[in-house]
């Protein structure tokens, strides 16, 4: 390197330090207003404050934007508001911090002695209900056949490997909406099913109805699986057969195959 480009790099650096300086140390850059912005609806949460969720999330007006650290914001709100899914925290230059949110949806309901831990389809606990629960149109499945350790609200369930059935049930059923009709797929789901029980090699799905629906190697195209069993259930089924005995959906010959038993 020359002298003459020794001098230029010098003479950069030092400008862009002092570039930095200015920008670090000017109000023009200091936070103004903080707002939360829902990408759903509102319904758990329909009486929480935004003026509560952005106090926890600890992110001070008159803070520089370049040092609001975004991760410790979103583990704040997640922590305090479990129904809560930040999407992202976004910077809108020079001095808007914008949280994006969603609230997070109930779809399980594990059994754990006599408890059970409500959950979204992250298995993150929502909320831990005592005593007997009946699970019907309206509210979260059952879940049966379940290990887990104690949890509490906020916590994340580590389900044993066979139960990734259970994780992807909510995406393969709803893979045939479009992404602003996903809301209305998961009522959908939620009415069909109300009990669910995984075994080493298949998983059974009790319909509100009462017909049960088994699933054969349930992590293996389980989406098409389902919708052969539903198929059947809208196009072969009496009105009689829906309330009682079985679908069973395997795979033969590379073919997915559906069978009714009474």
């Amino acid at each position: 390197m020359t002298k003459k480009n020794k001098i230029l790099t010098i003479f950069f650096s030092v400008f862009a330090g002092v570039v930095l300086l200015v920008i670090l140390s000017s109000t023009l850059f200091s936070v103004k207003t903080i707002s939360v912005s829902w990408e759903s609806e509102k319904n758990v949460l329909s009486s929480t404050l935004d003026s509560d969720i952005i106090e926890k999330s600890n992110i001070k007006t008159g803070t520089n934007v370049f040092f609001v650290s975004k991760t410790n914001g979103q583990n704040n709100i997640e922590k305090n508001f479990p129904y809560i899914k930040i999407l992202n925290i976004e910077t809108k230059f020079p001095n808007k911090i914008i949280i994006h949110a969603i609230e997070r949806n109930e779809v399980f309901a594990f059994q754990k002695d006599d408890k059970y831990y409500i959950t979204d389809s992250d298995l993150k606990v929502l909320r831990v209900e005592s005593g007997d629960y009946v699970s019907n149109k309206d509210n979260p499945i059952k879940i049966l056949s379940y290990e887990c350790e104690e949890a509490f609200s906020g916590d994340f369930l580590n389900a044993p490997k066979n139960f990734d059935a259970i994780k992807t049930l909510e995406s393969s059923f709803c893979q045939n909406y479009e992404q602003e009709n996903q809301a209305i797929a998961l009522v959908d789901m939620l009415a069909m099913f109300s009990e669910i029980t995984v075994f080493e090699d298949k998983m059974l799905i009790k319909y509100c109805d009462g017909v049960n629906i088994a699933i054969y190697a349930p992590t293996i195209n389980q989406q098409k699986k389902i919708a052969m069993a539903l198929y059947m259930l809208d196009n072969e089924l009496s009105v009689d057969e829906k309330k009682t005995g079985t679908i069973s959906v395997i795979t033969k010959d590379g073919k997915i195959v559906g069978s009714y038993k009474q």
